[in-house]
């Protein structure tokens, strides 16, 4: 990587994974992350239940998936 000459130049980035933990809640994307009070990385004692809106959704096979979580260094 090459040193930028401005000193005054900040990098930032974003991103968007795990996806049902930085969007639980969100109203705008729809009932798959609609289960709230979900930590990172996982933890299975505070784990929350699944959220009835998030059954038969892309929400709910995030929740199964939770666990690998775990293996994520924050």
């Amino acid at each position: 990587m090459v040193r930028l000459t401005d000193d005054h130049i900040i990098c930032t980035f974003h991103f968007y994974e795990p996806f049902f933990f930085i969007y639980q809640g969100a109203s705008k994307v729809g009932d798959q992350v609609s289960t709230t009070g979900v930590s990172f990385p996982y933890n299975a004692e505070n784990f929350p239940a699944l959220n009835p809106k998030a059954k038969n959704t892309s929400g709910e096979s995030n929740t199964l998936c939770a666990p690998a979580m775990a293996t994520i260094n924050p």
